[in-house]
């Protein structure tokens, strides 16, 4: 089974990107350019943007499943935090389970690897 290590480039750059965008959103908040309390409303637009890295770059078999979660799940609380529909985390969550049951199985029986290996 082959696994990305922790200092992997890939990862680094990722943490890295987060780190100035944070720093970036603190700077424009202290400068008065940048509303902080819109960050409340937009920060699952982060889970949206995860769920498609994880759907263009897959890892592994079940990445596919968990970027599909993560985009269904991203999208909906931030339609959700701008009023746009009515549903509720218990409405949803046992799709939840499915992709996440879905995802594991897909690991295993592929062994872990990325996909077309």
């Amino acid at each position: 089974m082959t696994r990305l290590p922790l200092a992997h480039p890939g990862r680094q750059v990722a943490f890295g990107l987060a780190l100035l965008a944070a720093g970036l959103l603190a700077v424009l908040d202290r400068l008065q350019m940048f509303d902080r309390a819109l960050l409340p409303t937009f920060w699952p637009l982060l889970l949206v943007g995860l769920g498609l890295v994880r759907l263009l770059r897959p890892t592994h078999a079940g990445s596919v499943p968990a970027g599909a979660a993560l985009l269904i799940v991203g999208g909906m609380l931030t339609a959700h935090r701008l009023g746009y529909t009515g549903l509720h985390w218990t409405d949803v969550w046992p799709a939840f389970l499915l992709l996440g049951g879905l995802s594991m199985l897909l690991r295993g029986l592929r062994g872990g690897d990325r996909p077309g290996r």
